[in-house]
């Protein structure tokens, strides 16, 4: 038999069954090129049974979850499912392993055609038992506490409920929070804790007498705007600090600032139905945004105008059309623009741009370019980790906070009105979440030391010591070095 590839098609389900009999019984192969195989047939699979439902979904974990829900997979078999792809796709193991990575997508093709039977032989090489899945019951969604003392693998805190002792396990040992492809070191948290501060500790498994929680949230009555969160993810650093810099720079408005929020206009106007045409619309923001167009120094009718009208356009296409044809659930009359929450569980506040009241569908919208380098497909962009980041906490917001189920939130999209197949099907992300709840942590621990320190850290702070992520070359050099040093000269000099 011929070795798989990307482009390989297995026309009957014996085909797949063959390919892992062979990849069973072949004594030659490699351990990484046997996983290199089971990747390939994994991947195939999942590509053919959504061979019509592909442009909207970007990602192996979001296209099983979208797979389970149509082909009612049960709770057991997505479990094993998600522990494979894990193990091929994120980590490596051993022998062991890859024997039950081979019985999970056997039985994910068996899943995908029900009328199949599986080889004798196939069976009889495949181990008899299924992995274990490790995780535990939940013991809580979320313990309040009090930090007594810490050390370098554990927090001691006392309950805010009822007073009792808790060891808090925040090393490496607690695979919850270093689950997944989660390489964020939590070990960040020695540096911020202090005696007496608050925690919430979300998704709490007790084990041996530890408590292992999922998240850990410092001082959780401080709500964050999820969107000052995102603001934190720039080219050249990732912290708390960048906030502080944009809470000094003056606010002055843009023809970017103003195209986002004619964007937005669009989008309510879309939703609603309302069949007005581009003359009125532009008529009815500048009722509301005289001023700032009037004192925007780089709008230039002529381009803005042609900007906006392509915007205008994709919206309505995007969420007129290609939003109602891939998402069964969709409903606009159960849209909601612009709902606010507080979250108390991950101490975060914000607005989201568009969701369902049932939850179902959650987009937000950016009118800006997607990152770079761009895509190869100039109508499809790159999400910006800031973007991904905004969208996944507000995602965090509905699982943690709402207590809806992950496996539902998978009609979860970014917008990017500037690109004509800018709807993006967003996949979980558990590290880059991480960082975010991470940065969240720094901005309330900042705002505590601000009050009580007041803002004499702006003397030593400079754009090299700001330059975290050490970006170099005409980006930083031309523009934002100097951007920086602009903002901070006045305060050095006062």
């Amino acid at each position: 038999m011929s070795i798989p590839t990307n482009n390989t098609v297995f026309t009957t389900p014996r085909e797949f069954y063959d390919e892992l009999l062979t990849l069973c019984r072949d004594t030659t192969l490699t351990d990484e090129r046997r996983a290199h195989r089971l990747r390939l047939i994994f991947r195939i699979a999942t590509e053919q049974a959504l061979a019509d439902e592909g442009a909207l979904l970007c990602g192996l974990y979001q296209k099983l979850m979208v797979l389970a829900k149509q082909r009612h997979f049960s709770s057991a078999l997505l479990a094993q499912l998600n522990a494979t792809r894990q193990h091929l796709f994120l980590r490596h193991g051993d022998v062991a392993d890859l024997r039950y990575d081979a019985k999970v997508i056997a039985e994910y093709v068996q899943a995908l055609y029900p009328d199949s039977l599986m080889p004798k032989a196939l069976q009889a090489l495949l181990p008899a038992d299924d992995r274990p899945i490790t995780w535990q019951p939940l013991a809580t969604h979320c313990l309040r506490c009090v930090v007594e003392r810490w050390d370098d693998e554990y927090i001691y805190a006392q309950a805010s409920a009822d007073g009792s002792a808790l060891q808090i396990c925040y090393s490496a040992d607690n695979r919850y929070l270093y689950h997944n492809d989660i390489t964020i070191d939590w070990a960040y948290l020695r540096t911020l804790l202090r005696e007496n501060m608050q925690l919430n500790l979300v998704y709490v498994r007790m084990e041996d007498g530890l408590c292992l929680p999922e998240l850990i949230i410092l001082d959780p009555d401080i709500l964050i705007d999820v969107s000052t969160v995102a603001s934190c993810f720039e080219p050249y650093a990732e912290s708390a600090w960048v906030h502080l810099m944009h809470r000094l720079r003056p606010s002055t408005p843009t023809a970017a600032t103003l195209l986002g929020n004619l964007a937005s206009q669009f989008l309510d106007e879309c939703v609603h139905g309302e069949q007005k045409d581009y003359a009125e619309s532009i008529r009815d923001f500048f009722k509301h945004n005289a001023l700032q167009m009037l004192s925007c120094r780089d709008l230039d009718p002529a381009t803005s105008h042609e900007k906006a009208r392509a915007q205008r356009d994709i919206i309505r296409d995007l969420i007129g059309h290609t939003l109602p044809y891939y998402v069964e659930d969709y409903t606009a009359a159960k849209t909601l623009l612009e709902p606010s929450f507080v979250c108390e569980t991950l101490g975060v506040q914000g607005r989201m741009d568009m969701m369902q009241s049932d939850y179902k569908v959650l987009i937000e919208q950016k009118s800006g370019k997607g990152a770079f380098p761009a895509n190869p497909d100039p109508l499809v962009p790159r999400a910006l980790d800031k973007h991904l980041a905004q969208l996944l906490l507000y995602r965090a917001v509905l699982h943690y906070g709402y207590r809806q189920p992950a496996r539902e939130l998978d009609d979860i999209f970014l917008l990017y009105s500037k690109y004509e197949k800018g709807l993006l099907r967003i996949t979980p992300s558990p590290a880059l979440l991480c960082r975010a709840i991470k940065v969240r942590n720094q901005l309330a621990w900042c705002e505590t030391y601000y009050a009580e320190t007041g803002f004499g850290c702006l003397r030593t702070l400079t754009p090299q010591r700001l330059n975290t992520n050490r970006l170099t070359g005409r980006l930083w050099d031309d523009f934002i070095a100097p951007q920086l040093a602009a903002t901070l000269a006045p305060i050095r000099q006062a």
